[in-house]
């Protein structure tokens, strides 16, 4: 069951900026299927890993950009203009919190699953009850959803920081940590995860 808590118009502007940087991952799986295989594994490798990186910083922002949207959308008075005294008691009463929130969003740097629920509390509202979805290989459920986030999260800080190794996570099949553990077949996986998660969680059915 969806939460009654996603606020259309902030999802609206998060799906578009989603899209829009996803265009560039889109882009670079989409030439991984002209290249001649195995002609460059250093090539190959690299476009992988940008692939798991600019699709988790997509995913980031996707967050960053519904809650604070959010937030100016739910806190902001429908009556700040009507010169109606209660409301501007109200504005005045939740502005100082909306700002402290607000400098919440802007302090998000890792977007694993405990700093999303963490922002998402924000707006008293829990993921959670929307992440169980299916994709390709069966449903997940809101267990399973989060671990492949952590793990997808986890990636990319190894790949961010310029880890020697990537970590054995089961996104990866939990192989020994190895540069050549990331393939073609994982970027995909990645970004069809990443697509479904934001669906689920900015669902508004």
């Amino acid at each position: 069951m969806s939460s009654i808590s996603v606020i259309p118009e902030a999802a609206a502007r998060a799906d578009s900026s989603f899209a829009g940087a996803m265009s560039v991952p889109d882009a670079m799986l989409a030439l991984r299927e002209y290249l001649p295989p195995g002609q460059s594994r250093s090539r190959d490798l690299a476009l992988n890993r940008s692939v798991v990186v600019l699709t988790v910083a997509a995913w980031q922002a996707w967050v960053e950009t519904y809650v604070s949207t959010a937030l100016t959308l739910r806190y902001a008075s429908p009556n700040s203009g009507s010169g109606d005294a209660a409301s501007a008691r109200l504005l005045r009463s939740v502005g100082p919190l909306v700002d402290l929130a607000i400098n919440e969003v802007k302090r998000f740097r890792v977007p694993n699953s405990g700093e999303v629920l963490h922002l998402f509390r924000l707006l008293g509202d829990d993921p959670r009850t929307r992440w169980s979805f299916s994709v390709t290989g069966g449903r997940r459920s809101s267990d399973d959803v989060i671990g492949r986030l952590d793990d997808w999260v986890n990636v990319r800080h190894a790949i961010a920081h310029g880890a020697p190794h990537l970590p054995a996570v089961g996104v990866l099949g939990r192989t020994k940590a190895s540069h050549g553990s990331l393939t073609k077949r994982h970027a995909a996986q990645c970004v069809t995860f990443f697509r479904a998660l934001v669906t689920a969680t900015g669902d508004r059915d």
